[in-house]
């Protein structure tokens, strides 16, 4: 690896002048790529490490280790990889790691795949998602981050993440605001500060397989959320609740979950929570119980579900 100042580019054309210049190998076709890799990028004093915008070329950016980008008070604010109005990156076993205000950035993209980075002690979130969508994020680890292992807002839709590992003191796990048409599955959201998976003003996402323990608060939440679907979860040991739904978070699907040992409740039903159907969940030594449904919720479906103090 070899240490570079920080890298920006904006549009097609300059991307293939930098790289020239720089003799980064490909040409940025779908086939041969751009390959910006093994730099460390010490971004003191800069508001980026690698900035690129406003392109569609083929590139992959591989094996970096990018920090301290931490300058916040203008554009880009402080990120590791900022990435707007792109398509058609790879951002792949990169470090985003050491006071950057934000790991891995991305605003306006699509058809990105972000696998395999490590995002660690940022000083915001370690992957965040602005208005982009139809990405894959898949096999990253998010720890310790001061704010959210990876964060999807604004209309960030259609996204797959899979297989992420977002442990130790995020605020949240994984937290989707405004978002929608999501696969959320096979993630690991273990001792976060607030909440393993946590959904608001979301709808018709998909969230499976995950494994949320240990959590401060929920393991999966969901606040005026509605028509996604929870399958085949497992909540264990969080400090609130397994799965809890409120303020309208209505027409939602609750099925094959466990929720077990020691969470406050199994699952919980609050405050206008309306018409989800409950079937086949494992709710048991919790705490207060297993399900409940109150305070103006109503014409929910509770079926076949397995039940214990």
């Amino acid at each position: 690896m070899q240490k570079h100042e920080p890298i920006h580019i904006i549009g097609n054309d300059e991307f293939t002048k930098i790289a020239r210049k720089e003799g980064w190998r490909g040409s940025g076709t779908r086939y041969d790529p751009y390959i910006i890799e093994n730099l460390i990028i010490n971004g003191i004093g800069f508001t980026y490490c690698i900035w690129i915008e406003n392109t569609d070329v083929y590139f992959v950016i591989l094996n970096c280790r990018l920090s301290r980008a931490s300058v916040s008070n203008v554009q880009p604010y402080g990120r590791g990889i900022n990435i707007v109005n792109v398509k058609n990156g790879i951002i792949t076993n990169n470090e985003c790691i050491e006071n950057n205000n934000t790991g891995i950035y991305l605003e306006d993209s699509s058809n990105n795949t972000i696998t395999n980075n490590t995002c660690i002690k940022n000083n915001s979130v370690g992957i965040y998602m602005w208005g982009s969508s139809n990405n894959t994020i898949t096999n990253n680890t998010c720890i310790k981050n001061k704010f959210d292992g990876i964060f999807l807002v604004n209309s960030s839709n259609n996204n797959t993440i899979t297989n992420n590992t977002c442990i130790e003191n995020n605020i949240d796990g994984i937290s989707l605001e405004g978002s929608s048409n999501n696969t959320i599955t096979n993630n690991v959201c273990i001792e976060n500060d607030k909440c393993g998976i946590r959904l608001e003003d979301s709808s018709n996402n998909t969230i499976t397989n995950n494994t949320c323990i240990k959590n401060n608060s929920v393991g999966i939440y969901m606040w005026g959320s509605s028509n996604n679907t929870i399958t085949n979860n497992t909540c264990i040991k969080n400090k609130f609740d397994g799965i809890f739904l409120v303020h309208s978070t209505n027409n939602n699907t609750i099925t094959n979950n466990t929720c077990i040992k020691n969470n406050k409740l199994g699952i919980r039903l609050l405050y206008s929570s309306n018409n989800n159907t409950i079937i086949n969940n494992v709710c048991v030594a919790n705490k207060r119980g297993s399900i409940i449904l109150y305070e103006k919720s109503s014409n929910n479906f509770v079926r076949h579900c397995i039940k214990m103090k």
